[in-house]
């Protein structure tokens, strides 16, 4: 069913991406690391969670969301390598092995018979971890450089963040430089076009025994956009409830989750990142169409370098897009959030 709102787990319930996940089920074959970006709610999770799910041999998944600092992060990530070695081909030996290793030192912060073994069985095993880039000021692009050298397991991480995740893998001015050099898969996520928008609610909507017109086809999609998980809701309450009310709590819950999510990313850092996208959503996309409303609306008068560190960082939380020299958001439903706020 595609219509079910929690991540999907089985092929069969999975829309589109059929490319991205070959690529995907490759790399868990016979690959070394993937990265899968793209912006919340496009369906990259539940495309890990399809190619996890199908994979046969020992596996972990670390969501980055649930990490609440650095040594949570290093606890968390040695008892999910700690997880995959138990579920692998040398469960028996483990015990035997950890009293061999010999302890030496390491610049990481994994526990050293941890690592040793990795190493030194070649355990093989697929390791997720998703939203990566929240995990960056913890050094995980040094830990994953390593791995990449002396372990054999096979690693994906993801991203929303897309611009912070291009700097931890060292593919944009200033980011991290550890993986640099090495071959990783990149699959890319979209939001979907109006033609595949069209086929996922038809085929979504007979799925659940509902009928669904071409009229509000395209209200849905001026509406929501073409990311997946919005249509999804849209489709979960369109089984209980008419075109417009469906509509209408998709807007409901896109303000709810928008507006907990701006919170946590702009509010720790300056409110004038939640005004300059809020400029971008009444239709001010131009730099200077961008400053004058500033100036006019909240009496918010930035730099010109002041401006574009912040339309920069926007960018890097895959916020909003820059289109040529027009600034759009990236989610439609934004603004639904940023009503909240002002």
């Amino acid at each position: 069913m595609y219509f079910t709102p929690h991540l999907k787990e089985n092929l069969e319930d999975f829309f589109n991406y059929k490319k991205e996940f070959s690529v995907l089920n490759r790399v868990a074959k016979e690959g070394k690391m993937a990265v899968v970006k793209g912006p919340r709610r496009v369906g990259k999770s539940s495309l890990l969670k399809v190619v996890y799910s199908l994979y046969e041999g020992p596996k972990a998944w670390l969501d980055g969301f649930s990490v609440r600092n650095e040594k949570h992060f290093w606890d968390l990530l040695e008892l999910k390598l700690r997880e995959l070695l138990l579920s692998s081909s040398i469960k028996q030996r483990l015990k035997d092995i950890l009293s061999r290793v010999e302890i030496q030192g390491t610049s990481f912060k994994v526990n050293v018979q941890v690592d040793s073994i990795l190493e030194s069985e070649k355990v093989e095993g697929l390791l997720v971890i998703d939203e990566a880039q929240l995990l960056s000021y913890y050094g995980l692009a040094r830990w994953l450089a390593h791995a990449y050298d002396h372990y054999s397991l096979r690693i994906f991480i993801s991203g929303s963040q897309v611009g912070l995740l291009e700097k931890m893998l060292g593919r944009s001015k200033g980011g991290e430089t550890p993986l640099k050099g090495r071959l990783i898969e990149e699959v890319a996520l979209k939001p979907l076009d109006f033609t595949k928008t069209r086929i996922y609610l038809i085929e979504g909507c007979a799925q659940i025994g509902k009928n669904i017109s071409e009229s509000e086809i395209k209200e849905v999609y001026e509406n929501v956009g073409g990311l997946i998980g919005w249509l999804t809701y849209y489709g979960y309450y369109r089984k209980f409830y008419d075109h417009s009310y469906s509509l209408q709590k998709v807007r409901e819950k896109a303000s709810e989750i928008v507006a907990e999510e701006l919170e946590n990313l702009l509010l720790a850092t300056d409110r004038s990142y939640l005004a300059v996208l809020y400029a971008i959503s009444k239709g001010f996309n131009h730099w200077g169409s961008i400053k004058r409303f500033l100036e006019i609306e909240f009496s918010l008068a930035l730099s010109d370098s002041a401006l574009k560190r912040r339309l920069d960082k926007l960018c890097d939380f895959s916020l909003i897009e820059k289109k040529e020299r027009v600034y759009v958001l990236a989610d439609p439903l934004l603004s639904e959030g940023l009503k909240l706020f002002f």
